[in-house]
């Protein structure tokens, strides 16, 4: 084991560490509270949560489709929800990569070349983490005791947002900067705003069921 891996292992053990210390003085806190509530357990509520968390899993699929016609790979929506599913099975292998890349390596049985699969992850990716802020920025309006021009401010910085990944030239400027990175050459194709909305849309929706399916599972013991 290298320098680089062991210092990596050292890190991880101790945010790991950092988790459970946080977990554990969590609840010997809150340990009395815990004690006295009277929990009822919901099997509806259960069945229902897990059978929303299935249908949340089935959107994605749709968008990574729309993101491999930018690159001319016409995938049908069973080919590309095979190739999510297996990636994720992989995951759970020991030894192979955690994150979106493992779509890589089940993407080829698709004929799918691999500096696209690689592209396709990083849009795929840039759309995710920035709809992810886009929703944090607008919860901000919820929140209580957040002033009005900071309400403003967040709102103004979701629509910006929003706006940005509809320009297709803007995101291939993202995506070739992350590309020249992983591969050492950037990346070009062509997105229309249309499909950039569906992205987002489908993106959001299938966080709007997970989020129900979390809600449900929580209710489901009270």
């Amino acid at each position: 084991m290298n320098t680089k891996k062991l210092l990596k292992g050292i890190a991880a053990v101790l945010m790991c560490a950092v988790v459970v210390y946080f977990i554990v003085r969590t609840l010997r806190a809150s340990a009395g509270e815990l004690r006295s509530y009277r929990f009822a357990f919901n099997y509806w509520y259960v069945i229902s949560s897990f059978a929303l968390l299935a249908a949340s899993s089935l959107f994605l699929p749709w968008a990574w489709k729309i993101i491999c016609a930018f690159f001319g790979a016409h995938l049908s929506y069973a080919a590309s929800l095979q190739i999510q599913f297996l990636s994720y099975i992989t995951r759970l292998v020991p030894g192979r990569v955690l994150t979106l890349l493992s779509q890589v390596a089940v993407a080829k049985e698709q004929q799918i070349p691999p500096h696209v699969s690689v592209a396709t992850v990083v849009i795929f990716t840039v759309f995710g983490t920035l709809v992810g802020v886009q929703v944090f920025l607008a919860s901000m309006l919820l929140w209580p005791g957040v002033g009005p021009a900071i309400k403003l401010a967040c709102a103004a910085a979701a629509c910006a947002l929003f706006a940005l990944l509809l320009w297709s030239k803007a995101v291939e400027t993202i995506v070739s900067a992350v590309m020249r990175k992983i591969k050492g050459q950037a990346v070009a194709f062509h997105m229309r705003p249309r499909d950039a909305l569906a992205i987002q849309a489908i993106i959001l929706a299938s966080w709007a069921v997970y989020a129900l399916a979390l809600h449900l599972l929580m209710n489901s013991l009270a």
